[in-house]
Protein backbone atom coordinates (compact mmCIF):
# COMPACT_ATOMS: atom_id res chain seq x y z
CA UNK A 1 0.00 0.00 0.00
CA UNK A 2 3.05 1.93 1.12
CA UNK A 3 4.61 1.42 -2.36
CA UNK A 4 1.38 2.53 -3.90
CA UNK A 5 1.17 5.25 -2.82
CA UNK A 6 4.54 6.61 -3.08
CA UNK A 7 4.17 5.84 -6.74
CA UNK A 8 1.05 8.14 -7.25
CA UNK A 9 2.98 11.06 -5.29
CA UNK A 10 5.64 10.93 -7.74
CA UNK A 11 3.60 10.51 -10.63
CA UNK A 12 1.66 13.55 -9.85
CA UNK A 13 4.98 15.64 -8.72
CA UNK A 14 6.51 14.54 -11.84
CA UNK A 15 3.47 15.88 -14.11
CA UNK A 16 3.37 19.23 -12.48
CA UNK A 17 6.91 19.20 -13.13
CA UNK A 18 7.14 18.45 -16.59
CA UNK A 19 3.76 17.18 -17.79
CA UNK A 20 2.65 20.97 -18.15
CA UNK A 21 2.20 23.63 -20.56
CA UNK A 22 1.97 27.26 -20.15
CA UNK A 23 -1.12 28.88 -20.33
CA UNK A 24 -1.94 31.91 -19.23
CA UNK A 25 -0.63 34.59 -16.58
CA UNK A 26 -2.73 37.64 -14.47
CA UNK A 27 -0.97 40.80 -12.78
CA UNK A 28 -1.86 41.55 -9.46
CA UNK A 29 -0.89 45.43 -8.64
CA UNK A 30 -1.50 44.85 -4.70
CA UNK A 31 1.80 42.26 -5.15
CA UNK A 32 3.27 44.44 -8.27
CA UNK A 33 3.90 41.16 -9.74
CA UNK A 34 2.68 38.80 -12.78
CA UNK A 35 1.54 35.38 -11.45
CA UNK A 36 2.18 32.17 -14.12
CA UNK A 37 -0.82 29.82 -14.50
CA UNK A 38 0.23 26.36 -16.80
CA UNK A 39 -1.84 23.84 -17.87
CA UNK A 40 -1.86 19.94 -17.66
CA UNK A 41 -4.12 18.31 -20.31
CA UNK A 42 -5.64 14.64 -19.13
CA UNK A 43 -7.22 12.90 -21.94
CA UNK A 44 -10.25 14.62 -23.97
CA UNK A 45 -12.05 16.78 -21.43
CA UNK A 46 -9.48 16.45 -18.26
CA UNK A 47 -7.52 19.31 -16.99
CA UNK A 48 -5.38 20.81 -14.09
CA UNK A 49 -4.60 24.37 -14.03
CA UNK A 50 -1.53 25.28 -11.75
CA UNK A 51 -1.98 28.78 -10.67
CA UNK A 52 0.81 30.35 -8.90
CA UNK A 53 -0.43 33.07 -5.98
CA UNK A 54 1.06 35.52 -3.36
CA UNK A 55 2.93 33.33 -0.37
CA UNK A 56 2.49 33.68 2.70
CA UNK A 57 5.34 32.33 3.90
CA UNK A 58 8.68 33.35 5.20
CA UNK A 59 10.57 30.61 3.79
CA UNK A 60 8.69 29.45 0.47
CA UNK A 61 7.43 31.65 -1.77
CA UNK A 62 6.35 29.34 -4.53
CA UNK A 63 2.31 28.65 -3.51
CA UNK A 64 -0.61 28.41 -5.60
CA UNK A 65 -3.84 26.20 -6.29
CA UNK A 66 -4.62 23.09 -8.70
CA UNK A 67 -7.84 23.74 -10.66
CA UNK A 68 -9.54 20.39 -12.49
CA UNK A 69 -12.25 20.50 -14.44
CA UNK A 70 -14.82 19.98 -11.74
CA UNK A 71 -13.13 23.40 -9.39
CA UNK A 72 -12.42 25.16 -12.17
CA UNK A 73 -15.84 26.26 -13.30
CA UNK A 74 -16.54 26.48 -9.18
CA UNK A 75 -13.90 29.19 -8.84
CA UNK A 76 -15.14 31.45 -12.17
CA UNK A 77 -18.49 31.27 -10.55
CA UNK A 78 -17.75 31.99 -7.04
CA UNK A 79 -15.53 34.44 -7.88
CA UNK A 80 -18.32 36.12 -10.10
CA UNK A 81 -20.56 36.00 -6.89
CA UNK A 82 -17.58 37.57 -4.69
CA UNK A 83 -17.28 40.33 -7.41
CA UNK A 84 -20.61 41.62 -7.35
CA UNK A 85 -20.55 41.21 -3.25
CA UNK A 86 -16.75 42.97 -3.17
CA UNK A 87 -18.30 45.85 -5.07
CA UNK A 88 -21.36 46.65 -3.46
CA UNK A 89 -19.42 46.65 -0.05
CA UNK A 90 -17.23 48.85 -1.69
CA UNK A 91 -20.36 51.11 -2.17
CA UNK A 92 -21.59 51.06 1.13
CA UNK A 93 -18.03 51.50 2.82
CA UNK A 94 -17.48 54.63 0.76
CA UNK A 95 -21.08 55.75 1.67
CA UNK A 96 -20.39 55.52 4.98
CA UNK A 97 -16.95 56.34 6.00
CA UNK A 98 -15.88 53.05 6.68
CA UNK A 99 -12.17 53.44 6.59
CA UNK A 100 -10.55 50.57 7.95
CA UNK A 101 -12.23 46.85 7.66
CA UNK A 102 -11.96 43.45 7.45
CA UNK A 103 -14.95 41.05 6.95
CA UNK A 104 -15.25 37.59 5.30
CA UNK A 105 -17.67 36.26 3.15
CA UNK A 106 -19.93 33.30 3.27
CA UNK A 107 -18.36 31.98 -0.54
CA UNK A 108 -16.12 29.12 -0.21
CA UNK A 109 -14.30 27.17 -3.16
CA UNK A 110 -12.92 23.82 -3.13
CA UNK A 111 -9.61 23.32 -4.92
CA UNK A 112 -6.58 21.69 -4.56
CA UNK A 113 -2.61 23.42 -3.49
CA UNK A 114 0.82 22.91 -3.93
CA UNK A 115 4.09 24.23 -2.18
CA UNK A 116 7.68 24.31 -2.81
CA UNK A 117 9.88 23.37 0.47
CA UNK A 118 13.62 22.58 0.50
CA UNK A 119 14.23 20.83 -3.24
CA UNK A 120 10.23 19.09 -3.17
CA UNK A 121 6.65 20.32 -4.29
CA UNK A 122 4.24 19.22 -1.91
CA UNK A 123 0.70 18.81 -2.35
CA UNK A 124 -2.38 19.10 -0.31
CA UNK A 125 -5.16 17.48 -2.72
CA UNK A 126 -8.05 19.77 -0.67
CA UNK A 127 -7.91 23.19 -0.13
CA UNK A 128 -10.75 25.23 0.90
CA UNK A 129 -10.64 28.65 -0.26
CA UNK A 130 -11.98 31.65 1.80
CA UNK A 131 -13.05 35.30 0.46
CA UNK A 132 -11.83 38.39 2.52
CA UNK A 133 -13.49 42.11 2.03
CA UNK A 134 -10.52 44.31 3.43
CA UNK A 135 -10.08 48.34 3.63
CA UNK A 136 -6.84 49.22 4.78
CA UNK A 137 -4.80 52.71 4.12
CA UNK A 138 -7.28 53.69 1.00
CA UNK A 139 -7.56 50.63 -0.67
CA UNK A 140 -10.42 48.07 -1.27
CA UNK A 141 -9.36 44.29 -1.41
CA UNK A 142 -10.85 41.18 -2.27
CA UNK A 143 -8.72 38.60 -0.50
CA UNK A 144 -8.83 34.07 -1.66
CA UNK A 145 -7.10 32.55 0.90
CA UNK A 146 -5.90 28.75 0.82
CA UNK A 147 -5.07 29.64 4.77
CA UNK A 148 -2.44 26.81 6.42
CA UNK A 149 -1.24 24.17 3.69
CA UNK A 150 -0.11 20.58 4.70
CA UNK A 151 1.96 18.27 2.63
CA UNK A 152 -0.01 14.70 1.98
CA UNK A 153 3.26 13.04 2.00
CA UNK A 154 4.33 14.29 4.92
CA UNK A 155 2.57 15.91 7.71
CA UNK A 156 5.58 18.04 9.58
CA UNK A 157 5.94 19.61 6.11
CA UNK A 158 3.46 22.81 5.94
CA UNK A 159 3.01 26.18 4.52
CA UNK A 160 1.78 29.09 5.75
CA UNK A 161 -0.57 29.49 2.16
CA UNK A 162 -0.95 31.87 -0.37
CA UNK A 163 -3.51 34.87 -1.35
CA UNK A 164 -4.62 36.16 -4.65
CA UNK A 165 -5.48 40.06 -4.11
CA UNK A 166 -7.84 42.15 -6.22
CA UNK A 167 -7.52 45.68 -6.10
CA UNK A 168 -10.52 46.60 -7.84
CA UNK A 169 -13.36 44.55 -9.54
CA UNK A 170 -11.71 45.15 -13.36
CA UNK A 171 -8.80 42.60 -11.44
CA UNK A 172 -11.23 39.78 -11.18
CA UNK A 173 -12.60 40.56 -14.73
CA UNK A 174 -9.31 40.30 -15.94
CA UNK A 175 -8.62 37.49 -13.84
CA UNK A 176 -11.84 35.08 -15.13
CA UNK A 177 -10.84 36.03 -19.05
CA UNK A 178 -7.91 34.66 -18.82
CA UNK A 179 -8.87 31.85 -16.96
CA UNK A 180 -11.92 31.03 -18.64
CA UNK A 181 -13.39 27.59 -19.81
CA UNK A 182 -12.98 29.15 -23.03
CA UNK A 183 -9.95 29.71 -22.91
CA UNK A 184 -9.02 26.58 -21.84
CA UNK A 185 -11.39 25.01 -25.03
CA UNK A 186 -8.87 27.40 -27.46
CA UNK A 187 -6.13 25.90 -25.88
CA UNK A 188 -6.76 22.12 -26.05
CA UNK A 189 -7.85 23.31 -29.68
CA UNK A 190 -4.67 25.14 -30.96
CA UNK A 191 -2.33 22.72 -32.62
CA UNK A 192 0.73 22.34 -31.15
CA UNK A 193 3.81 23.90 -32.49
CA UNK A 194 5.37 20.43 -34.32
CA UNK A 195 2.34 19.85 -35.90
CA UNK A 196 2.83 22.54 -38.27
CA UNK A 197 5.67 21.21 -39.96
CA UNK A 198 4.59 18.71 -41.97
CA UNK A 199 6.68 16.47 -44.01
Amino acid sequence: MKKTIFALIMCLTAGILFGQDSFASYLSSYAQKEYAVSISLKGEDKYTLYTDIMSMDRISDQVGIMLDQKSHPSLLSDLVEAKALYSEWIETAKANNVTELEKRMSIKTRCGGYFHYGSKWNFQYLVTLDYDFKIVEGKYLLIVRTGKLQSSSNQYIDHDGGVIVFSDPGEIDEFITNLSLEAVQEFREKPKSEDLFKE
